[in-house]
């Protein structure tokens, strides 16, 4: 189990990490595995770590992923850890941790320290982040159709929206920039057990 949990929680980070740059070109900022020393050891706050340095646009991605057989139970969970991970208590630790591990070639760095500071006012920080959500879970209208058809369609854009909403009802209210991003796969133990056959197979090379 200890094994499994280990997964779920690095596939969920790197499907975070490949979301963020292909859709919004963000870059990697740190990896939180950087901060394990252990198989087992937990590491708290967000899931990953990234920057976009667009002119006037500079955003500090934090974001958190969910791999769930039941959508709707990841939404709540999602739901759970914003309110959680806004607190400024949760973010002043996180950058603790972040502040003074930053690769020493990172766009503007300086900009990047300074948004970390203890001493920063938090309305600042909370307008020079985004959040980006994942939920990663077994979806009933993908595992059921075979072909992109328009009943295909049609149950796929009623899972999300349902899912979107049930988000919206759930999270708390901020000014804080948030993103919800739905990734619908037709079976979450699939997943996790395919891919711990491939690592298994990659360590025996």
């Amino acid at each position: 189990k200890k094994r499994i949990n280990f997964l779920i929680w690095h596939i969920g980070e790197l499907i975070l990490h490949l979301l963020l740059r292909d859709f919004h070109d963000t870059i990697p900022l740190v990896a939180k595995i950087y901060f394990k020393d252990a198989q087992n050891t937990t590491v708290h706050g967000f899931d990953g770590v990234h920057i976009t340095i667009e002119p006037g646009k500079k955003k500090l991605w934090l974001g958190e992923s969910k791999i769930y057989t039941d959508g709707i139970a990841g939404i709540v969970s999602l739901a759970k850890d914003l309110e959680k991970h806004i607190k400024a208590d949760d973010l002043r630790s996180e950058f603790s941790l972040i502040r003074h591990k930053l690769p020493a070639d990172t766009p503007e760095i300086e900009y990047w320290r300074n948004l970390m500071d203890e001493h920063k006012n938090l309305d600042e920080i909370l307008n020079g982040i985004c959040i980006p959500m994942v939920c990663t879970y077994s979806s009933k209208a993908v595992k059921d159709h075979m072909a992109i058809t328009d009943a295909y369609l049609k149950a796929f854009t009623e899972e999300c929206q349902k899912l979107k909403e049930k988000f919206d009802e759930t999270k708390i209210k901020t000014s804080v920039e948030v993103i919800l991003m739905l990734l619908p796969i037709p079976d979450k133990e699939e997943l996790v057990v395919e891919l711990d056959k491939k690592l298994k197979a990659m360590r025996m090379d």
